[in-house]
């Protein structure tokens, strides 16, 4: 199983529907005041946020070569928490949320993401990452296309924008490139960086040695 994940860290001044990938969103502060899900689009606040982890599921629909090989649905939505089998509906999983096949990559940011983003930028440190096996669509939320934006470029839009927006503010971005597979951390940016140890101090979990993409917003 692999994944594909974004770090965003900040400092101020599973048949085939059975297979979707899960999606976990992650914010760390100290504070202990809850965020419901119909605050998510607005304005993040740092008082607001608590430590937590939320964990969605999102259905890709079947392709033209599934459905040709006679491929069928064994789980599916049922509401906006819930996934249940469709050969036994008593078996049931419930998440913080449940997206279906028809729901867009900009709908599964907004909800699941957006606010992850915003934490960032005020100075709390975040994680979004998608997991799930091969061909379970997680490249295709990740990343997207250019019809369709993948989560990671539109949280670097988000996160632009919201630099352009506080002029008042001094903002450092650095991008590094890792891939997590089979339990292997290589470092995408620097070819000798490959299996790379993952460390813990009294405050952080970091890969040391990585390269960095030093990102200016008046650049691009």
């Amino acid at each position: 199983m692999s994944s594909k994940q974004i770090g965003l860290k900040s400092r101020k001044s599973s048949s085939k529907y059975a297979n979707s990938p899960v999606f976990s969103t992650k914010s760390s502060s100290k504070l202990v005041t809850e965020v419901s899900v119909d605050d998510l689009r607005s304005p993040v606040s740092v008082e607001r946020l608590k430590e937590n982890v939320t964990v969605t599921v999102r259905f890709r629909p079947l392709s033209p070569r599934e459905i040709r090989q006679g491929e069928e649905i064994a789980w599916y939505a049922d509401g906006e928490t819930t996934v249940r089998n469709e050969n036994n509906p008593s078996v049931a999983y419930a998440y913080d949320r449940v997206f279906g096949p028809t729901t867009t990559t900009r709908h599964v940011y907004d909800i699941a993401a957006h606010h992850v983003v915003g934490g960032a930028m005020e100075g709390i440190n975040g994680t979004i990452f998608a997991y799930g096996v091969t061909s379970s669509g997680k490249t295709h939320t990740m990343h997207g296309d250019q019809r369709s934006p993948g989560i990671i470029p539109l949280a670097v839009k988000d996160a632009f924008s919201i630099i352009q927006e506080t002029p008042s503010r001094e903002f450092l971005l650095r991008v590094s490139y890792l891939e997590i597979y089979n339990e292997v951390v290589n470092d995408l940016l620097n070819p000798a960086g490959q299996n790379l140890r993952i460390r813990e101090d009294s405050q952080v979990i970091f890969v040391p040695y990585t390269c960095f993409l030093l990102l200016s917003p008046y650049r691009l």
